[in-house]
């Protein structure tokens, strides 16, 4: 996750509250997933990923990457990435980005979203 929010533009030269949060989802490939059903599988969740809106309904410039369920990831989507969020847009300025782990196990968080819903 990155942003203006990590760069305390309130107080900064922008003057300004934060407008929206840089979001980067490295999305597990399930196992056993063939390399030709691949495009196929990932542009289903990139399809459900626009339906839930996530600039207009969460203020989050979101983008899925996909990565491999040992963990290993394209080297250059990485350093993509990782350049992409590093620095201000003055490209002098490092800033912070940071990373947010999500629980495999969905349980808490339906029971959260449930009670939420009442």
């Amino acid at each position: 996750m990155d942003g203006s929010f990590v760069e305390d533009v309130e107080n900064g030269d922008r003057n300004r509250p934060p407008s929206d949060i840089d979001l980067v989802t490295w999305v597990y490939v399930p196992d056993g997933l063939e390399l030709e059903s691949f495009g196929e599988w990932f542009g289903e969740i990139a399809a459900l990923h626009q339906l839930l809106g996530p600039k207009e309904n969460f203020k989050c410039d979101a983008y899925l990457v996909p990565m491999m369920s040992n963990g290993l990831v394209d080297m250059n989507e990485a350093i993509y990435w990782s350049g992409l969020f590093s620095h201000s847009r003055d490209g002098e300025t490092w800033k912070g980005f940071f990373q947010v782990e999500l629980a495999d196990d969905e349980n808490e968080a339906m029971m959260i979203l449930e009670e939420v819903a009442k």
